[in-house]
């Protein structure tokens, strides 16, 4: 930690640089609770991609400023000149920049620091270094869940389908997708697909092969594809049962939340991005798959495809009934 530690009154004007895309964000989350909590006083800015920024809209405490890394050299100096003349009390850099050591600011985080654990447990070891606090008892608080505008979900019990991922090589199979739905609503559940609107095609076929097909908006299956803002879809996932997800930004706002996800993952590593709540399940089979055996190879990834409907029947059996 550098220099005395912080005294909450003392803080007034604190700025995090978070991340572009979705689901890192959402791992930033934890950091900005702890810093709403214990500086209660202080206006905390956070600086995020232009795709993550409706995520924190609704929060009163956080000043929400977009960063394009597009936008044309003078905007970005611009830009840049703005903060400077900020004069922040406190900055926590979760991208690793040199920005913080070009910024004033009473207190900073590091420039490098171990890369180890999880990258939620990742970016609290960042803050530690410039602030000491508890884990005990923090209210999530960084995402404001937004009630939908009409009342579309199931009156029971459902379960959250989200087989959208901004990488292919991270999608598991339409026909994985479609048993795993049958065998839920088969167990008197509803299931709710979700994700962005490019996929509406694709989940359009998977509802249409079910054996128990969708009956429009109170039926066993029902698309908000295309329909959602991120702050609706945290308080759909938030109603969810469970969600059966990819790693993808539905997964890493489902366990913020600490909804129960099945995760399925390929050639990303579950340990350090992957669900942390010992009610999820990590379903990964990776083990003969050549690519992440050899990722300078030019083959196509096996690793989704080899993980079979049943495995997540069975994890659903075990845990979730």
């Amino acid at each position: 930690m550098s220099g005395k530690p912080l005294e909450p009154s003392s803080v007034k004007n604190i700025l995090v640089f978070s991340h572009s895309n979705i689901g890192d964000v959402v791992a930033s989350c934890p950091v900005l609770d702890v810093l709403c909590r214990d500086f209660p006083s202080a206006r905390v800015n956070v600086i995020v991609g232009p795709r993550a920024a409706t995520l924190l809209e609704g929060n009163p405490r956080l000043r929400v400023t977009v960063y394009d890394k597009h936008m044309p050299w003078p905007d970005q100096c611009r830009w840049f000149l703005a903060l400077r003349r900020e004069r922040f009390d406190l900055i926590v850099d979760l991208r690793h920049t040199i920005l913080p050591f070009v910024l004033r600011a009473r207190a900073r985080t590091p420039l490098q620091m171990p890369s180890r654990e999880h990258m939620v447990r990742k970016h609290l070891d960042r803050l530690r270094t410039v602030h000491h606090f508890s884990d005990e008892n923090v209210p999530r608080t960084a995402i404001v869940p937004k009630p939908l505008a009409h009342d579309v979900l199931p009156k029971g019990r459902f379960v959250v389908i989200a087989p959208s991922a901004a990488d292919s090589a991270k999608r598991w199979t339409a026909d994985g997708f479609v048993e795993v739905a049958d065998f839920i609503v088969g167990q008197g559940m509803a299931v709710v697909f979700t994700g962005g609107a490019a996929e509406t095609g694709l989940i359009e076929g998977m509802r249409r092969r079910m054996k128990n097909p969708p009956a429009g908006e109170a039926g066993p299956s029902l698309s908000l594809v295309g329909r959602l803002d991120l702050r609706e879809l945290a308080f759909v996932l938030g109603k969810a049962a469970f969600a059966v997800v990819h790693d993808s930004g539905a997964m890493h706002i489902a366990c913020y939340f600490g909804v129960p996800v099945i995760a399925l993952f390929g050639p990303t590593d579950d340990t350090k991005s992957g669900p942390r709540d010992p009610k999820s399940v990590v379903i990964r089979r990776n083990g003969s798959c050549p690519r992440c055996l050899n990722p300078q190879s030019h083959v196509p990834h096996q690793c989704m495809a080899a993980i079979q409907a049943q495995d997540v029947i069975d994890v659903i059996q075990n845990k979730f009934l």
